[in-house]
């Protein structure tokens, strides 16, 4: 898999214990998904590209990968993923001042 570039930073990384477990179970490295995260794949909310911003209908967006979006342009607001695993979904925040970011279930919200 060729690696992107990072669009921002993640700060320091955290994780839940069950994130955690959820990871080992699907075989996934942490590294992996924070990779993905930082480089605009935001699993199922999104991959950020061409058009991401774009009104056009062609373009397949959510308003989550909007959301993404500005807040990598404008660096003012929290940054979200999601990424259904094997063993169970994870989510991954990085909040608005890019200080820290943290793996977890979306139970544990």
């Amino acid at each position: 898999m060729k690696k992107t570039a990072a669009m921002f930073s993640p700060g320091t990384v955290t994780a839940t214990p069950a994130a955690l477990e959820v990871l080992r179970a699907s075989g996934v490295e942490v590294v992996t998904l924070i990779d993905r995260h930082v480089s605009g794949d935001f699993g199922e909310v999104g991959q950020m590209g061409p058009g991401s911003l774009d009104e056009n209908p062609e373009v397949p967006h959510s308003d989550g990968l909007a959301m993404n979006a500005l807040a990598v342009i404008g660096g003012e607001e929290r940054i979200m993923s999601i990424y259904t695993l094997s063993g169970g979904v994870v989510w991954i925040e990085t909040v608005a001042d890019r200080s820290y970011t943290t793996m977890y279930l979306p139970e544990e919200y």
